[in-house]
């Protein structure tokens, strides 16, 4: 059985004051809508041993995909449609950036905060067979969630008796992006804060493609519910925390 369950990136509101991708400013976050109680308990996997510290182990749900270490890297496919009504060429130029970047960005921080790294990912663009697809999209959210950035729905499946990740869709939703792609078309923002907004959105939704299956307490990790805003770090390798690395690095030990 596939079982498929969304986890959100909330948004952040925009105005013309916000010149800078540090100065967003904070929202409340909706609660994680990824629990334990998502499947029955009895499915959940044993994930190992290995829990180097800072993480945050005890407060998600950790899953891994087919295979552990063995079947990765995993491909992700960045799917931009440059037809999408009024999406500029810069903005559709930014959507692939940002987004391959913030795909690499759980490499850099396994190999900088982990004390084991492995291959991750690769990334590709408009490939069908990738298990994660990264798709660009003209539809919000329904409901409350409407003004999420991103969104990443896992399907799950059973391996010898272990729940494990099977295939993931991740989305950038445009209309919680107008007010982003507006400032970059007045040129209020640079593409370079663009680009930033969804290296971060596409990381955070990353996170919970590769294992992390809920949030975070610690608004300082990219994996608190709201992401942590770059944590006051201008050096995008240091977005992802110590903790968010270690504790993907617990799924996967062996």
């Amino acid at each position: 059985m596939i079982i498929r369950i969304p986890c959100t990136y909330v948004s952040v509101v925009f105005t013309a004051a916000l010149v800078s991708f540090s100065g967003c400013s904070k929202e409340t976050p909706t609660q994680p809508s990824l629990t334990q109680s998502s499947l029955p308990t009895s499915t959940l996997p044993v994930l190992g041993t290995c829990n180097s510290t800072p993480n945050y182990i005890s407060q998600v749900t950790l899953v891994r995909w087919a295979g552990g270490v063995s079947g990765l890297p995993l491909n992700v496919s960045i799917n931009v449609n440059r037809n999408l009504p009024n999406l500029s060429a810069v903005a559709a130029d930014n959507y692939l950036d940002g987004a391959g970047l913030g795909a690499r960005l759980w490499q850099t921080a396994m190999a900088r905060h982990a004390s084991r790294s492995f291959p991750l990912v690769t990334v590709s663009t408009n490939n069908s067979s990738a298990p994660i697809q990264l798709t660009v999209v003209d539809t919000p959210l329904p409901g409350s969630e409407s003004g999420a950035f991103g969104s990443a729905t896992l399907g799950f499946g059973t391996v010898a008796g272990r729940t494990v990740i099977t295939d993931v869709q991740i989305r950038l939703h445009r209309p919680a992006l107008a007010g982003a792609e507006t400032l970059l078309r007045n040129r209020v923002w640079s593409p370079l804060q663009f680009n930033a907004l969804i290296t971060q959105v596409v990381a955070h939704e990353m996170g919970h493609a590769l294992g992390i299956r809920s949030h975070s307490l610690n608004a300082m990790d990219l994996m608190a519910a709201g992401g942590n805003r770059q944590n006051g770090e201008s050096d995008i390798d240091n977005w992802i925390s110590t903790a968010d690395a270690l504790t993907l690095s617990h799924a996967y030990c062996q």
